[in-house]
């Protein structure tokens, strides 16, 4: 662990008193370099990939409208994959989902709210905003609540995929992505 003096305190003022060192360095602040190249980035990847081409792949929300758009920065393949990711809503379901990667995902353009469930049940929130880096595991399970601005970019790393992936409801337990979907379409018939 690292330790330092606290701000404002100088050798031989309370060499005695050693604190953990705080990281006041905030990379969202706007006249931080690493802003201003995220920024660049959000940029030149809207002006290059979302203005020039269509999506590869897009998600709906609804019958009219879309929850998410994918662009592939580079071929797709099993090892190793970098999106642009353009969000619209937040996620359409209220069940917290999971990815079969591990993954980390960099905020471009605006921000939003993630919840997770914490042990004994109890619902977590949390901001990501621009610069900031989420890194999640095939095991992190979420949810977007929020979208701030009615868009959201994110540059979105992935490995390969470890696993299937799935949502997890407090009635069914973990379901995989399909079977999921498919009880979804059934409601009302089969329960």
């Amino acid at each position: 662990m690292i330790k330092a003096k606290p701000k404002g305190e100088y050798p031989g003022n309370n060499d005695e008193q050693i604190h953990e060192l705080k990281f006041d360095f905030d990379l969202g602040e706007k006249d931080n370099m690493i802003y201003r190249l995220v920024k660049r980035l959000d940029t030149y990847l809207f002006n290059n990939v979302i203005a020039k081409r269509e999506p590869d792949f897009k998600i709906p929300y609804d019958d009219t409208n879309t929850y998410m758009e994918r662009y592939y920065l580079i071929p797709h393949n099993k090892i190793f994959n970098i999106y642009l990711h353009q969000f619209y809503r937040p996620d359409p379901d209220y069940t917290l989902h999971d990815h079969p990667w591990f993954s980390v995902s960099l905020i471009l353009f605006s921000s939003y709210t993630e919840q997770t469930i914490k042990y004994g049940g109890i619902a977590h929130f949390k901001d990501f905003k621009i610069c900031d880096l989420h890194f999640m595991s095939p095991w992190h399970t979420h949810r977007i609540t929020k979208i701030l601005g009615g868009t959201c970019r994110t540059l979105f790393i992935t490995g390969p995929v470890l696993r299937k992936w799935g949502f997890h409801n407090s009635v069914m337990g973990w379901l995989d992505n399909k079977t999921y979907k498919d009880r979804l379409k059934n409601v009302g018939k089969d329960f």
